[in-house]
């Protein structure tokens, strides 16, 4: 890597700083373990900082994307060729808070990311961004360098995969089968 000057290397901080903890959301989000989550968050930024003086000014979260996107697919097939054993994920020490409540948070989480995970990559970027991040169709056709209709089109699909895919895991439904889950605008 060629050394950055003091102007890129405050650039490459104030980047790091803003955005590092949104890296790590996405690459969760996109089924990175968590203990792998915090290495390929810093290969994002690694990647970055080699090639920061391609990556037009405002841009960074654009290319932080598709570069985690990038590395949370690469990611994800190096752990389906690892052997189990190694792929065991350690626990975070219990904190003070209910047992019950946690053990139901996790539960949910791993429900959310099995249901992501039955998404294509396009389909789930695009939910991810919209229905988690809270980003508006137009900063989601910006980072993902596609049009508005399609980026319309993708979190339509999205949230039929999602529907599909929560009720088929009996996610929003009552006793009668009916679902209380709200429907997505």
């Amino acid at each position: 890597m060629s050394e950055l000057d003091d102007a890129a290397l405050a650039r490459l901080a104030e980047v790091f700083r803003r955005d590092a903890r949104w890296v790590h959301s996405i690459l969760r989000r996109f089924g990175v373990d968590k203990g792998e989550a915090e290495d390929v968050t810093q290969e994002v930024f690694l990647v970055l900082r080699s090639r920061l003086a391609d990556v037009a000014h405002g841009d960074e979260r654009k290319f932080l994307f598709r570069t985690a996107a990038y590395l949370a697919a690469n990611a994800r097939r190096a752990a389906r060729r690892r052997p189990a054993a190694l792929q065991e994920t350690t626990r975070e020490p219990v904190s003070n808070r209910n047992a019950e409540r946690e053990l139901a948070e996790h539960a949910e989480l791993a429900l959310l990311q099995e249901i992501l995970d039955a998404m294509s990559d396009d389909l789930r970027a695009a939910f991810i961004l919209f229905e988690i991040e809270e980003m508006t169709v137009t900063e989601i056709a910006a980072i993902l360098s596609i049009p508005l209709g399609t980026v319309k089109s993708r979190l339509l699909r999205a949230r039929q995969v999602f529907e599909r895919e929560a009720r088929r895991r009996g996610v929003g439904q009552d006793a009668t089968g009916a679902s209380d889950a709200r429907k997505p605008q």
